[in-house]
């Protein structure tokens, strides 16, 4: 499964498709449920304009042009009735 959304940084927006999976689904202490689920991306930080780096002495870059985005989210589930 997958999820599109905007992503804004430091005011540039561009979209992004997030893969996803349902993790499952627990109670929760003050009753219903919750669900879970996870997604993770990468991005290239200079799409959003930051572009902040150091060179190093022995070579390379000290900061990465990509970024690793990890999401954990749950929904709680109650009985609206």
């Amino acid at each position: 499964m997958t999820l599109t959304g905007d992503l804004t940084i430091r005011g540039t927006t561009h979209p992004v498709t997030l893969p996803f999976t349902f993790e499952g689904m627990a109670p929760y202490p003050w009753g219903g449920e919750r669900a879970m689920f996870r997604a993770n991306t990468e991005v290239a930080r200079e799409d959003w304009d930051v572009s902040w780096n150091v060179a190093l002495e022995t070579g390379g870059r000290r900061v990465s042009k990509t970024v690793d985005l990890e999401i954990e989210a749950q929904a709680s589930l109650v009985d609206a009735s």
